[in-house]
């Protein structure tokens, strides 16, 4: 029961208790009032009784007159009647009416006896006495005596009301207590339980809350049924978990406010101005290298500050007292360790209700790290600034409108040489409109600049770049514009836009220059040489059309190498240019080339030869050769062979045409029958030929019919051998020893270069693993590598094996790769290469020179060497052109860092001219020509010394 309720229970009960104690009091004072009045009329009866009894008396002693009778009478009359109401109640009443009547009775009778000697008249006048005789006596006796037996009966009657008065007082005496009692027992019930109801509780919550004032945050008081006090204690443990929820809040707070002051090193002050005293938190103590509960004064708290800065510290805080005046300063002070420390100090006044100055708080930071770091990064910015302004490239940034913010060293020497004002230097500049204001022959390249740098501002696209011409009268510039898009952030105050780098490529123009004439011209004809004859007829095709009627002729003029023994290179070069100087001018607007040295390719059109009759057109052809030609006074005659192919109706390829006139060329030379050839279907057996030999190289591989001979590769200077190449040779079971130019082409068509390759490398590293475990002095081997095993996918994973199968420093291991890698410009043949590069391979770029090659490519690709091809070296004595040729390549190797290999040195003086130029590495016939395994071991196992430079000691 609720408690509410049990207290309206026990105020109801208490309130009919004592409604029954006034009802029963009531009732029971009636009764006393009752009994009280019986007694009252008793005592007026026995008043009544005892005049009744004088009354008697007096009659007898005296005859009554009859008036005094007749009263007499009816008093007796009122006394029965009285008694009569009292006879049930009490049976002494009935007695003393009877003893009244007898009273009555014997008067009559009195009355009646002296009537009969009187009359009776006189009698009842009274006249006639009746006491003084005995008889008179014995009635009145009798009548006295009935009179006490009267009273007796009346005290009888008085008696028992007297006992029936105090019974009843008695009854209501106790029924009065009995009921107070009961009532106060009720109430001591009432109470108790009001007690046990509230006490209980009381005293739980009492404790509870002595154990909460003791620090005790868990406690709650237990709840027990669904009263005021249960619900007073869910309310009470509702307050102490929002309590405890708060508390836990502001210790949490207080937990990150500490962690965050331990780690920024920050906390609070404020200085009381009516005691001068200044009060901080633990963190600030703890700064100034004082115990916690240290309060200093003003004086003594500026006194921490360093020197030169407590005047600083002193006027702004009285500027704050005085003024009103907040601060924020980054001083340094002197800890009571005598340590300095940067710190940040903040201030701000507190008023009272007056507005007056009372009080100074603030925050309180160690900035020291911050500070340093400030340092360290105003140092970074300044190498970083120096960094940028020793690149050499002119550099700029520029915001999202392409307005120039700032510009490095080179940026601002370049604007002072080409005359930009000194005050600016194009700072504030917008770029854009720069480009938009450029006109000539240069509009179109700053016009290309404009839309990729709006592209770049705009987010189209994140880099940008061109390379332009910036020519001078005096001279040719060529610069490379470099842009990339910077992102701004949302805490940059600048709306940054890109960087923009001009790096002035001139030497590497004019280097790719240099090398597009070695890669599309012949250096000795200066004709162009089989990549610029496949490249310009290419062009040429698509821009005239295919020409049906056109032919494709190659030219190889016969006994060339007899003409060199004879007369010397240097004649039998100038021979083949005046050659090539000859066709170019016979055939005037036609394509003519030269390729292989001494053979020359160029296009007839079908005005210019017959293409029903070869012996005509060999006839024609022959006419350009039939006048000597004179060389240094030689008169020398020269004849050719020539193989040509149709175009006909069937669209091919500049290559394929070429490679279908050589055939022609090779099958005359072949057959010597006559001296021209054209390239029919006949020519098809050959391809069948091919096919057998692929199928010969598939029973190779199977049957292992390769064997590597090596080649050792000399340092030039001492003789001592530093590397070698491994070279393939095919032992045909029919045919004997092949030598790769025989089969590779097949193995390269049919694609069985790959599982060949992969041979090859395998091979070399087991035997240079077989070397290097006999202690054998070899460093490096190089195997020639076809761009089609690249082609073919897994390469670099089999050169991986190759040298983690074998044990073998993958640094030992050089792959050559020819020039025709340019060709193919793929980005997975790069990507290939430089896995390799990165695996610690050597990469070798071979026979350099002879094909296409470009600095731009060279730079891409991670060659660590180059090898120059043995036709310049071979010629380099007699040939300046060839000299200068390779001068030009060792240039370029040491532009680009690589290492530099000669091949095909065949004489010491040859080797000492590439001494002198700066090769220090080669390999030749002069040193050795290349032997198998097991004789170039023995020369490992002798140490046989190869010839050394002149100079060597």
């Amino acid at each position: 029961m609720k408690l509410s309720r049990l207290s309206l229970a026990c105020i109801a009960g208490c309130l009919i208790g004592l409604m029954v104690i006034a009802l029963a009091g009531g009732i029971m004072l009636q009764k006393m009032r009752a009994r009280q009045s019986d007694m009252h009329s008793l005592m007026v009866l026995q008043n009544h009784i005892d005049n009744f009894s004088a009354a008697s008396d007096g009659l007898l002693n005296q005859r009554a007159d009859p008036s005094l009778w007749q009263a007499y009478l009816a008093d007796v009359d009122v006394l029965q009647q009285e008694l009569e109401k009292r006879r049930e109640a009490y049976p002494a009443a009935q007695r003393a009416i009877h003893h009244i009547g007898e009273i009555v009775t014997i008067l009559e009778a009195v009355y009646a006896e002296d009537g009969d000697d009187v009359e009776k008249d006189d009698v009842l006048s009274g006249s006639s006495p009746i006491g003084g005789s005995q008889r008179g006596q014995i009635i009145t006796t009798r009548v006295a005596g009935l009179g006490i037996a009267i009273d007796m009966a009346l005290r009888e009657i008085a008696d028992q009301q007297r006992r029936a008065i105090s019974n009843s007082t008695n009854w209501i005496v106790a029924s009065f207590a009995t009921t107070t009692l009961l009532f106060g027992l009720f109430c001591m019930l009432a109470f108790a339980l009001l007690y046990r109801r509230i006490h209980g509780p009381l005293q739980s919550l009492i404790r509870v809350a002595s154990r909460v004032e003791s620090g005790d945050r868990h406690i709650r008081v237990q709840p027990r049924g669904n009263d005021e006090f249960s619900e007073l204690a869910r309310t009470f443990n509702r307050m102490r978990d929002q309590q405890q929820k708060d508390q836990d809040s502001l210790e949490e707070r207080a937990r990150l406010l500490d962690i965050a002051g331990d780690i920024a090193r920050f906390g609070g002050w404020w200085v009381d101005l009516r005691n001068d005293q200044i009060y901080w938190s633990d963190m600030v103590a703890e700064i100034h290298g004082m115990p916690y509960d240290f309060s200093p004064c003003v004086e003594d708290g500026i006194g921490f500050y360093a020197p030169e800065h407590r005047q600083r510290i002193r006027e702004c805080f009285f500027a704050c007292i005085e003024t009103s005046t907040p601060f924020d300063e980054e001083l340094q002070i002197i800890t009571a360790q005598g340590e300095r420390r940067w710190v940040r100090t903040i201030g701000v006044p507190v008023h009272d209700d007056q507005g007056a100055v009372v009080k100074v708080e603030g925050a309180f930071q160690d900035i020291t790290a911050q500070y340093e770091m400030k340092k360290h990064l105003h140092h970074a910015l300044k190498m970083r600034s120096a960094l940028i302004d020793s690149l050499p490239a002119n550099i700029a940034m520029i915001d999202s409108e392409g307005n120039i913010l700032d510009t490095n060293n080179q940026w601002r020497q370049f604007g002072i040489e080409n005359g930009a004002c000194e005050e600016n230097l194009g700072l504030d500049s917008n770029y854009l409109a720069i480009c938009r204001g450029v006109a000539g022959n240069d509009a179109r390249d700053a016009r290309q600049a404009e839309e990729g740098l709006a592209a770049l501002l705009n987010g189209r696209q994140d880099e940008f770049s061109l390379e332009y011409p910036c020519h001078s009268p005096t001279r040719q510039r060529w610069f490379r514009l470099m842009a990339r898009r910077l992102d701004s952030t949302e805490e940059s105050e600048l709306s940054l836009g890109a960087v923009v780098m001009h790096i002035d490529i001139t030497e590497r123009k004019l280097a790719e220059q240099q090398l597009e004439k070695l890669a599309f011209e012949d250096p000795l004809t200066g004709l162009l040489n089989r990549s610029g004859f496949t490249t310009a007829f290419n062009r040429q095709l698509q821009e005239e059309g295919w020409q049906a009627h056109h032919q494709v002729v190659v030219m190889d003029i016969k006994g060339q190498s007899n003409i060199n023994d004879a007369h010397g290179y240097q004649i039998g070069d100038r021979l083949l240019t005046q050659i090539g100087h000859r066709l170019k001018a016979r055939l005037d607007s036609q394509l003519v080339g030269c390729i292989n040295g001494d053979s020359f390719i160029f296009v007839l059109s079908g005005e210019e030869g017959t293409t029903q009759d070869g012996d005509e057109q060999w006839h024609w052809l022959s006419l350009l050769l039939h006048q000597p030609f004179q060389v240094d006074g030689i008169a020398i005659e020269v004849s050719a062979r020539f193989g040509f192919t149709l175009l006909g109706e069937q669209q091919r390829s500049a290559e394929r045409l070429l490679h279908e006139a050589e055939l022609a060329m090779f099958e005359a030379r072949r057959r010597g029958i006559r001296d021209w050839g054209q390239y029919t279907q006949r020519l098809d057996q050959e391809i069948h030929e091919r096919i057998e030999l692929a199928r010969d190289l598939q029973r190779a591989l199977a049957e292992s019919q390769f064997e590597l001979h090596f080649q050792p590769k000399v340092n030039l200077h001492t003789g001592k051998m530093i590397a070698c190449e491994a070279l393939l040779r095919w032992v045909h079971p029919e045919r004997g020893m092949l030598s790769p130019g025989v089969f590779i082409p097949v193995a390269e068509q049919s694609q069985l270069i790959g599982p060949m390759g992969d041979w090859v490398v395998f091979e070399a590293c087991r035997q240079l693993r077989q070397w290097q475990d006999a202690n054998l002095d070899v460093v490096q081997v190089a195997v020639n590598v076809s761009v089609v095993q690249f082609e073919l996918g897994g390469f670099v994973d089999q050169v991986r094996q190759a040298v983690t199968t074998h044990g073998v420093d993958p640094g030992s291991l050089t792959l050559e790769i020819t020039e025709n890698v340019f060709v193919h410009q793929s980005e997975m043949l790069l990507e290939q290469m430089h896995e390799l590069h990165e695996l610690g391979v050597r990469l070798s770029l071979d026979d350099f020179g002879t094909g296409y090659s470009s600095l731009l490519y060279l730079k891409r690709y991670p060659f660590d060497e180059i090898k120059i091809d043995m036709g310049f070296v071979r010629r380099m004595l007699d040939d300046p052109y060839s000299q200068r040729i390779v001068d030009t390549v060792l240039g370029i190797s040491r532009v680009l860092g690589t290492d530099t290999v000669a091949e095909g040195i065949e004489s010491p003086e040859i080797r000492d001219m590439l001494l002198d130029m700066g090769c220090f590495v080669g390999q030749g016939y002069y040193y050795s020509v290349p032997l198998a395994a097991e004789d170039f071991q023995w020369l490992l196992e002798k140490k046989a010394a190869l010839p050394p430079s002149s100079g060597a000691t």
